[in-house]
C-alpha cells in the first residue's frame, strides 16, 4: 500500500506513518494529515481517546479570563549537590590561584581564572535552582516561556496564531562520565519550522502535561509528530 501527501501528492516512507492513530507527516511540505481515507479506517472509526496527564509535582496551573498560565519550581535535592560542588571547585581554584602567585608564576594564574568561572558558573546554576521557576503564560494572542527572578536563558515568545503543533521529544545528554535524558517541548508554526519552546524538562509527564493543557486551552487538534513522545 502506497501513502501519498493529502496536500502535495509526494510518497510518503513508511517511518513517517502512525498506523495507531492514521496520520503521517509529509517531508517535502511538512504537512501533517490524517490518512484514514487511504487505509480504509471504516466508517465510525475513531482513535482512541487519550487519558489526561496527572499534575506533575510542583506544578501550579490558574486560570483567569482568557488566559492561563502554568509554573514550576526548579528545586530538587540535585541544588544541594551543585551547591556543594560549585562551592569546594570555587575554594579550591581560590586557594591553587593564591600559591601560584604566592610563588610568583603570574601566567599559571590567568589558567586558573578559566576555572574560576567554572565555579562562579556551578554556584550560580545551584542559586537558580533553589530560587528560579519557570512560567507558561498562554492567552488568545501570545504564548510566552520565561525563567527567573535570576537570569537565564531561554525566554520567549510567540503568537498563538503561528502554532499549529505542540508536541514533545526527548534528549539524551552525554558526557565522558555520564548519560542523562531530558525532555523538550516544541512547536510547529505556520512556516512549517519547529521552534523549542522549553529545554531540559526532568520527566516525560511534565512534557506530556504541557503539551495537553497548551493544545486544550489554544483549541488544537493534537496530531501524531514524527519522533515525538509517546502518549
Amino acid at each position: 500500500m502506497d501513502i501519498t501527501c493529502a496536500r502535495c501528492g509526494a510518497p510518503i516512507p513508511a517511518e513517517d506513518v502512525n498506523i495507531a492513530s492514521l496520520a503521517a507527516k509529509c517531508r517535502s511540505c511538512n504537512a501533517v494529515f490524517s490518512i484514514a481515507g487511504q487505509v480504509g479506517g471504516g466508517p465510525g472509526w475513531a482513535p482512541a481517546p487519550q487519558l489526561d496527564v496527572p499534575l506533575p509535582d510542583r506544578f501550579v496551573v490558574e486560570r483567569q479570563g482568557g488566559a492561563l498560565q502554568i509554573t514550576w519550581r526548579w528545586f530538587t535535592p540535585v541544588a544541594f549537590v551543585f551547591a556543594a560542588f560549585g562551592l569546594f571547585w570555587s575554594l579550591f581554584v581560590c586557594f591553587w590561584i593564591g600559591m601560584v602567585l604566592a610563588a610568583g608564576v603570574g601566567s599559571f594564574a590567568l589558567f586558573g581564572a578559566i576555572h574560576a568561572a567554572v565555579g562562579v558558573f556551578l554556584i550560580y546554576t545551584a542559586i537558580a535552582m533553589f530560587v528560579n521557576s519557570s512560567h507558561v503564560d498562554a492567552s488568545y494572542g501570545s504564548l510566552s516561556v520565561r525563567h527567573g527572578p535570576l537570569p537565564w536563558p531561554g525566554s520567549r515568545t510567540l503568537p498563538t496564531a503561528s502554532i499549529r503543533q505542540i508536541y514533545g521529544v526527548e534528549r539524551v545528554r552525554r558526557s565522558r562520565r555520564s548519560t542523562s535524558t531530558v525532555y523538550d517541548l516544541q512547536a510547529i508554526t505556520a512556516e512549517g519550522g519547529g521552534v523549542t519552546l522549553i529545554k531540559s524538562l526532568q520527566s516525560v509527564e511534565q512534557a506530556l502535561f504541557l503539551e495537553q493543557q497548551l493544545e486544550r486551552f489554544l483549541g488544537i487538534a493534537d496530531a501524531p509528530v514524527p519522533g515525538e513522545l509517546r502518549k
